[in-house]
């Protein structure tokens, strides 16, 4: 097993820094948990979001752009329409949501390839400033 993670029966689990295990989950759950999040089935997490759109919401709306971004990528090298159409939103709506979001990406469990995630906005062909403006997104 590899370091930092741990197996228990059929659960695949990774050590965060704070040594509590973070359970692994595959796309479709991901998608599952995402969803009873944001419909309120796990009860009242934060306040309404204010009219802009929050950062968690955008994560939400991004949410198809994990297997472009991920390191093992999207099998025909190019991002969803639906991740397309969520980046686009979130361009529009509340863009420091991608700075934020591409800063704390490891603790989010996200993972995501930053070197990728420049190249995001150009393979959706979506006018975007460069994630290089981002502060300390590395």
């Amino acid at each position: 097993m590899a370091a930092g993670f741990v197996l228990d029966g059929d659960i695949l689990y990774k050590r965060g820094k704070d040594q509590v295990l973070l359970r692994c989950v595959g796309d479709a759950e991901t998608r599952k948990i995402l969803e009873d999040v944001h419909e309120g089935t796990c009860g009242t997490l934060a306040p309404p979001a204010s009219p802009s759109l929050s950062c968690s919401t955008a994560m939400y709306n991004m949410v198809d752009c994990v297997q472009f971004l991920s390191n093992n990528g999207s099998k025909d090298g190019k991002p969803a329409a639906s991740c397309c159409a969520g980046l686009e939103k979130v361009l529009k709506s509340n863009p420091d949501c991608i700075c934020e979001y591409i800063k704390n990406n490891a603790q989010l469990g996200a993972n995501i390839n930053v070197t990728k995630a420049e190249t995001l906005p150009s393979a959706c062909q979506i006018s975007a400033p460069p994630i290089s403006q981002c502060d300390g997104k590395r």
